[in-house]
């Protein structure tokens, strides 16, 4: 009879490299109890995607992460709408 170790790497040889991907994601998860760096999310992930994560993150993380979004990412200055040359 094959150990977990053993059964778990024979179940991933049999998955395709984006499965293999998503099961070492959450293997990392599981084991840091967190999202990991590995979420790979593409980029222009929409906040409230993000937000789905929250579980995963502490509340002090997501507060940090939306107010740094409204003062940093979403300003826009009065200049840059201006195309004139």
């Amino acid at each position: 009879m094959a150990t977990i170790p053993e059964e778990i790497a024979d179940i991933a040889h049999r998955l395709s490299p984006a499965q293999q991907q998503q099961l070492l994601d959450f293997a990392h998860t599981l084991e840091y109890g967190r999202i990991t760096a590995r979420a790979n999310l593409p980029p222009g992930t929409s906040f409230d995607t993000l937000r789905a994560f929250q579980p995963a993150l502490s509340p002090a993380t997501v507060d940090e992460m939306a107010r740094i979004i409204q003062e940093e990412c979403e300003q826009v200055a009065p200049d840059d709408n201006d195309l004139s040359f």
